[in-house]
C-alpha cells in the first residue's frame, strides 16, 4: 500500500464531511456536518497558530502502465492529525478517520498513519506524548492502538452521549522515547 500524507485542501472538504457524517457514531461531534461547519473547521486548523495539525491519507493508484514510478495519481481516503495542541506541556491527541470503504485495509492504514504521526509528533513537532480517546465499544480499534504500543491511561465513565446512550471513552498515549 502506497501512501502518501499531505495538506488537506479545501476541494477535500466534501468528502471529509461525507465520512465524517457517516461515522458520527464513532466521532464526538453530536450533530451532522453542513458544508459550513466544515468549512469553518478547515480555516481554523489552517490558520497559524493552529492548535491543530491535519493531513490528508492519499493512496496511490498504480498502473502498469507508468513503469517508472508505478503510480498515476494519489487518491483521498482519508485523514488524520494532531489535535488539542499543547504547546507548552508539549502533548496532542491523535486523530484519524478512513473511508468507511476502506475496512478491509483499515489495520494497515492505520499502522502506516500512526508511524507517520508519531514521527511527525516527536521529530517535528517536539511533542513528549500523544493521546487517544476512543469510545469503549471499539474494541478493535482499542486492540491496535496497544498493539501498536500506546498504553492504557484509563477509563471516563458514561463520558460521551451517543445514539441514545452514555458511553465509556478509553485513554492512551504513547510517549516520546529518550524525552
Amino acid at each position: 500500500m502506497n501512501l502518501k500524507f499531505t495538506s488537506l485542501e479545501k476541494d477535500d472538504l466534501t468528502q471529509i464531511k461525507k465520512w465524517r457524517n457517516e461515522q458520527q457514531s464513532i466521532c464526538r461531534y453530536w450533530k451532522p456536518l453542513t458544508d459550513d461547519n466544515q468549512e469553518d473547521w478547515y480555516f481554523t486548523y489552517s490558520d497559524k497558530d493552529a492548535k491543530e495539525v491535519i493531513f490528508a491519507i492519499r493512496e496511490g493508484i498504480t498502473s502498469d502502465i507508468v513503469p517508472k514510478w508505478g503510480v498515476l495519481e494519489y487518491q483521498l481516503i482519508g485523514y488524520c492529525g494532531l489535535v488539542y495542541i499543547d504547546w507548552l506541556n508539549r502533548r496532542a491527541e491523535y486523530s484519524i478517520l478512513v473511508d468507511k470503504a476502506r475496512h478491509d485495509d483499515y489495520d494497515e492504514i492505520f499502522n502506516k498513519t500512526t508511524d507517520f504521526i508519531t514521527e511527525y509528533g516527536f521529530n517535528s513537532l517536539n511533542l513528549n506524548k500523544i493521546t487517544t480517546e476512543t469510545f469503549s465499544h471499539r474494541t478493535h480499534q482499542i486492540e491496535l492502538l496497544e498493539k501498536y504500543g500506546f498504553a492504557w491511561q484509563g477509563k471516563l465513565y458514561e463520558h460521551q452521549y451517543k445514539d441514545g446512550k452514555y458511553w465509556d471513552s478509553v485513554l492512551h498515549a504513547i510517549f516520546r522515547k529518550g524525552a
